[in-house]
């Protein structure tokens, strides 16, 4: 797909990319290992904020935030200098702050109802970011069969820039693509494109993790009631929450030329 530049930096025309081999077999394989010990309550790292281990996975359909604060597997994902060297390049970063993570399983579905994508956008969970520009990551754990819902994206649908979708918003009139990543792969999107998961009509669990990352700079915004998980973990500075805190929201990559500009700027 041919880049094109905006606003926003030279992201993909469509609003996503889909990453071949950002990953080895092996980096797989241990992060499917942590997402197994993690559902069953075994950590082998602790955050450094307050947060509750994950308990035993007892649903069908199991989210867990913060996996990669509990699991060293995961988090060398979320840090893989491939990765994210991959996100600086599609971005036009000077910096990337790892933002917020979710691990996924969801067991295939007993309903026989019609398919629901849950249509969204990134932009309308992280209301109170402010920031040039936030993207996705979706990495799957394990092979990928159409049945089992992977990712799928609406083209175009970023250039709408929605804080939330239309009323009755619906992709008839948009060309939407189902991700064709597998185990290794990674889905990119930015957090203005529109995309969903619809039920796994597969015949196995699908397994993926969800790394979410802020390119340059990130502040606080109060918008309304909203409010975002982070905001309950994150340190206090002048009585809002502070979402350069390290410790929950690091810096992963600088490019070369902005080093010294964030050495004397004191950040991070």
């Amino acid at each position: 797909m041919p880049a094109s530049t905006s606003a926003y930096g030279p992201l993909l025309s469509d609003g996503f990319q889909f990453i071949e081999r950002a990953f080895s077999d092996e980096q797989i394989s241990q992060a499917r290992h942590g997402q197994t010990e993690l559902m069953a309550g075994r950590v082998d790292q602790r955050p450094a904020f307050s947060w509750p281990t994950p308990r035993t996975r007892t649903s069908r359909s199991w989210k867990s935030p913060y996996a990669t604060h509990f699991r060293s597997e995961l988090s060398a994902l979320a840090q893989s200098p491939r990765l994210l060297n991959m996100i600086a390049e599609a971005t036009g970063a000077h910096s990337i702050r790892f933002w917020f993570d979710q691990l996924l399983w969801e067991e295939p579905a007993r309903s026989k109802a019609p398919n629901h994508f849950h249509w969204h956008t990134e932009r309308s969970r992280w209301k109170t970011c402010h920031t040039r520009l936030m993207v996705t990551a979706w990495i799957p754990l394990t092979a990928l069969t159409s049945e089992m819902g992977p990712i799928t994206m609406v083209r175009n649908s970023a250039r709408n820039q929605w804080l939330e979708l239309p009323d009755g918003w619906q992709p008839d009139d948009f060309d939407h693509i189902t991700s064709p990543v597998q185990p290794g792969d990674a889905a990119l999107f930015c957090w203005h494109t529109v995309h969903g998961n619809p039920p796994n009509r597969g015949q196995a669990p699908r397994r993926a993790i969800a790394l979410h990352y802020a390119i340059d700079e990130l502040e606080y915004r109060k918008f309304g009631k909203f409010s975002h998980l982070n905001e309950r973990v994150v340190a206090q500075s002048h009585n809002l929450p502070d979402f350069t805190d390290s410790r929950v929201c690091p810096v992963v990559w600088r490019s070369p030329d902005s080093s010294q500009l964030w050495k004397h700027c004191g950040r991070d």
